[in-house]
């Protein structure tokens, strides 16, 4: 296991490039549509210059740890942003286990109805809770997006009690999301669940897993 993480550590970059972009360009061909074809291979170029771009920033400043324990819910939140998917047990679990002041959710124009479920469920205040919509394909525009809320959490709370949680959304969701936060220096989390034979979440199966962490400080809950 401790092999596996490493390895993923030190190789997360061509993973990514290999298991996702080249994945939805061929799935993009499939599809015979021109204006689809070339959509989806204009974005995915920008995904990997991008991702190439913070790979090479990680590698030269080294500031940050990428853990991948299970000890994200041990540190509390006053402010977490979602990527937000059809399914948002691990969007609820984590608010209930972190407890957070603030919260900002990034969904599309086919999961609004959730992340505006789980705002009214949240706070009715718009000074405490956020909701941006994104097109799912457009990393620029998630990057963008992503760094808007976590300016608008600094200027509220402290950096260090802000991370980011790339579980919920597409896989373009969730990178575009890490990017924005990994340029920030914020932390990065992601909710893991087991499943039972019906595809539903096993109740108290829910980690918090840490996909990078800069900062040691935090509150420890109990």
């Amino acid at each position: 296991m401790n092999k596996l993480r490493s390895f993923l550590k030190s190789r997360w970059d061509e993973i990514i490039v290999l298991g996702v972009a080249l994945q939805l360009i061929l799935w993009a061909i499939t599809t015979g549509n021109l204006v689809i074809i070339l959509a989806v291979t204009v974005s995915m170029i920008v995904m990997v210059l991008m991702i190439y771009g913070i790979s090479e920033r990680i590698s030269a400043r080294r500031l940050h740890k990428s853990l991948g324990d299970n000890i994200a819910f041990q540190v509390s939140r006053r402010g977490l942003i979602f990527t937000v998917g059809k399914q948002t047990h691990t969007i609820e679990y984590a608010i209930q286990k972190q407890q957070p002041e603030f919260i900002a959710v990034i969904c599309t124009d086919v999961t609004e109805n959730q992340a505006t479920e789980i705002m009214a469920k949240f706070s009715d205040d718009p000074e405490m809770a956020r909701k941006r919509l994104v097109d799912p394909f457009d990393l620029v525009e998630i990057r963008a997006t992503t760094q808007s809320l976590i300016k608008w959490l600094e200027q509220k709370i402290p950096k260090d009690a802000i991370a980011v949680d790339i579980t919920g959304g597409m896989t373009t969701m969730s990178i575009g999301a890490f990017l924005a936060a990994d340029e920030a220096q914020i932390d990065t989390q992601y909710v893991r669940s087991n499943y039972d034979l019906n595809n539903k979440p096993v109740v108290g199966s829910q980690d918090g897993i840490f996909i990078a962490r800069f900062s040691d400080s935090g509150e420890i809950t109990q």
